[in-house]
């Protein structure tokens, strides 16, 4: 394993079931699926303004060109309720927006499938919430 999940974060869940504690369930499933490294990052009036529910580090192999070594690819996820994945704030467009300008990969999930589709390589330009993709 890669060490999925970041420490404290393997604990038991004792997340509420509100319909985002839902979604955020089932992306930690995706994420760990896929072997991608993540941490959920708990605001408690410090820190980062905005930033997403999940900061991952996603295995990938590169080209050739390189030699077939995996590299880390930055990934956020901004975690809604099912029916909100156009309701977030200003600071976490900004922090989404810094990301991806970083040549991070940044986005607003309300399922988790949004979640396995980009994983999958099976998100398509034009889907809407893909941009930075």
């Amino acid at each position: 394993s890669v060490g999925v999940g970041g420490g404290w974060a393997d604990a038991p869940v004792l997340m509420s079931t509100t319909p985002e504690g839902r979604v955020k369930r089932d992306i930690k499933t995706e994420l760990s699926d896929h072997d991608v490294w993540y941490y959920m990052p708990v605001q408690m009036g410090m820190g980062v303004v905005g930033i997403p529910d999940f900061i991952c580090c996603q295995p990938v192999v590169v080209t050739q060109d390189m030699v077939g070594k995996k590299i880390g690819l930055f990934l956020a996820i901004e975690a809604k309720a099912p029916g909100k994945i156009n309701n977030t704030t200003a600071n976490q467009n900004a922090r989404i927006r810094e990301i991806r300008e970083a040549g991070g990969v940044a986005f607003a999930a309300d399922d988790a499938l949004i979640v396995k589709e980009y994983l999958d390589g099976n998100v398509k330009k034009g889907s809407g919430n893909e941009e930075g993709v």
